[in-house]
């Protein structure tokens, strides 16, 4: 094991532990978003969402885990606060699921880890899934064209609010849609993209002029090394 790789070990041991904290001080649904269910259907009943700011109420979907072994998962929500991440400023509300957890703070979705459990960066060997890990609200991820976040407020293109495209692109849009909260303790799920090569700028539909919920995707080439 490298160092790094020893020190996100650790990483993730204190942030189960800050997590049961959280959940003893809080309520015990809390306890359930510190581990993803990856094991179940994603199928269930779907909430009812409420009025957005942006375009207003929509169908919320609630997809299933994908089976790709490639698939890098991004889970996305409140649980999940703000950090300044070098070059692209503050990113909030989108972590990378590491052996099944998540951290408090967000994560740049740079990098996941390959069947063999190794911390490799993201290529376009890849595709991506993105899950709502809070227990109540709809989440997405959107993406913007260009190489950068988009000045606030920003009007969301209407197309936004339900699943659109396939491919991570900057020069088209791409949409989870909304997707709704966990039913139970089953997450639900967006569809997957493809990816290429690229630095990708994305956010959430009702969220991102309200309190910075965005993020950076960087797409590798296949050639490129893991992290030691």
């Amino acid at each position: 094991m490298t160092l790094r790789s020893a020190e996100r070990s650790k990483a993730l041991i204190r942030n189960r532990l800050g997590r049961w904290w959280i959940a003893l001080g809080t309520v015990a649904i809390l306890a359930a978003c510190t581990k993803l269910n990856l094991g179940g259907s994603g199928s269930g009943p779907v909430p009812t969402p409420t009025a957005s700011p942006t375009t207003g109420p929509t169908p919320s979907n609630c997809g299933t885990p994908s089976p790709n072994a490639s698939t890098v998962l991004v889970a996305m929500g409140n649980l999940i606060g703000p950090t300044t991440a070098p070059t692209y400023g503050t990113i909030n509300g989108y972590a990378i699921v590491e052996f099944g957890t998540f951290p408090l703070q967000a994560t740049l979705i740079d990098h996941w880890v390959n069947p063999a459990g190794n911390v490799v960066p993201i290529t376009s060997g890849n595709v991506v899934q993105f899950a709502n890990i809070d227990a109540s609200g709809n989440h997405s991820a959107v993406g913007f064209k260009g190489e950068a976040f988009p000045a606030t407020p920003y009007s969301f293109p209407k197309a936004a609010a339900s699943p659109t495209g396939t491919t991570v692109s900057a020069t088209s849009l791409w949409s989870t849609g909304r997707i709704a909260p966990q039913t139970g303790s089953q997450q639900c799920y967006s569809q997957t993209f493809t990816l290429k090569p690229g630095t990708y700028y994305f956010g959430d539909l009702d969220n991102y002029n309200l309190s910075n919920f965005r993020d950076v995707l960087i797409v590798a080439t296949p050639q490129a090394q893991g992290r030691e």
